[in-house]
């Protein structure tokens, strides 16, 4: 039988893959398009609520989210089947640092002679981006650090996860996030941007929650579920299940609380789980799961901080999304098979 029937927070292996091309896909659609600034020279079909509406859809990406989420389920899955040791961690964590050295590498040295007044700046500049301390470089990576720590930290986190219940867990994080969200909204301009260590500490808390979710689904996911959620969601149709999809995805372009993302999240995945993607779609989403660490951290090279201009000069948004995409994955391509030979040499 089909574990889409008999388990609610069940997630395959491919199902993770093509989730993580769908949060990538989303990534790299919210930074093109969140900002009105960059859409000024672009072909718009029509507005939403006085905006172009690529720029509405862009309110409804959620990838970081999306990425702590599946972070947490995969994580602890390792956890839970023994197969997680410090060395092992940390050889996961190396590799990790070593694509972001990469992209570094060559990304900064590229800026140095495009904008050399930028590139690499100063001694300083050059330390914080190398230890991901702070992204200048690149502000996009601004995840990095945090997620480290997360990482680093996850063992402790699956040990209270496994010794309490999920629902006990998740309220004690959903008061964390909440206060955390609430401090980053309030005092990041006057205390947290030159308190960049306390930033840390607090974006880290407000991680807890997505990446805590994905680690409850996957402690739940060999137990059957028959309650009221599971037979509604197993007794729609296929058609159905895609209209609330959307349906999902348009409340959360409306809805722009903080608070609202994570459950955003857990729901979008619940539906996901259970549609019968067509072939296409579903090798496209996965082909892109095997690039989302290097394009994350390589996209806005392109669309940003060195070709600004060659991207959006192809005005109409599908272009630009295509135009994006394409470079930024054959730029990760050379990337991941460069990281190979430099794993082998390193001993990773």
């Amino acid at each position: 039988m089909d574990d889409r029937i008999m388990n609610l927070t069940y997630i395959s292996k491919s199902q993770s893959q093509a989730l993580k091309g769908c949060a990538l896909f989303m990534m790299v659609f919210l930074h093109l398009f969140n900002k009105p600034s960059n859409l000024q020279t672009t072909f718009s079909l029509f507005d939403v609520a006085g905006v172009p509406l690529v720029n509405f859809l862009s309110r409804g990406m959620s990838p970081v989210d999306f990425y702590l989420f599946l972070s947490g389920y995969g994580l602890y899955y390792i956890y839970k089947s023994k197969k997680q040791t410090r060395a092992g961690n940390f050889m996961r964590l190396a590799r990790l640092v070593i694509i972001y050295w990469l992209i570094l590498l060559v990304f900064v040295t590229m800026g140095h002679f495009m904008k050399p007044g930028v590139y690499p700046g100063s001694m300083w500049d050059l330390v914080q981006n190398i230890t991901a301390f702070r992204t200048t470089y690149n502000g996009e990576a601004w995840f990095l650090f945090p997620y480290l720590l997360m990482s680093l930290t996850c063992g402790f986190l699956f040990q209270i996860l496994d010794r309490f219940r999920g629902l006990k867990v998740f309220a004690v994080c959903m008061g964390v996030y909440i206060i955390s969200c609430f401090l980053i909204s309030r005092y990041y301009a006057s205390f947290f941007n030159s308190h960049y260590a306390f930033y840390h500490v607090v974006v880290y808390f407000s991680f807890l929650l997505p990446f805590v979710l994905g680690a409850i689904f996957c402690k739940y996911a060999s137990k059957e579920h028959t309650g009221f959620c599971m037979r509604c969601l197993n007794g729609m149709p296929q058609w159905m299940l895609v209209v609330a999809l959307l349906l999902l995805f348009l409340s959360c372009c409306v809805i722009s609380s903080a608070v609202y993302s994570p459950f955003y999240v857990c729901m979008f995945v619940l539906l996901f789980l259970r549609i019968r993607w067509w072939g296409w779609i579903e090798r496209g989403m996965m082909f892109l799961g095997k690039f989302s660490t290097s394009v994350w951290l390589i996209h806005t090279w392109f669309c940003y901080y060195l070709f600004h201009d060659f991207i959006y000069g192809f005005h109409y948004p599908m272009f630009i999304l295509v135009v994006e995409f394409t470079v930024s994955i054959m730029s990760g391509y050379v990337i991941q098979k460069i990281a190979k030979q430099v794993y082998r040499v390193v001993g990773l």
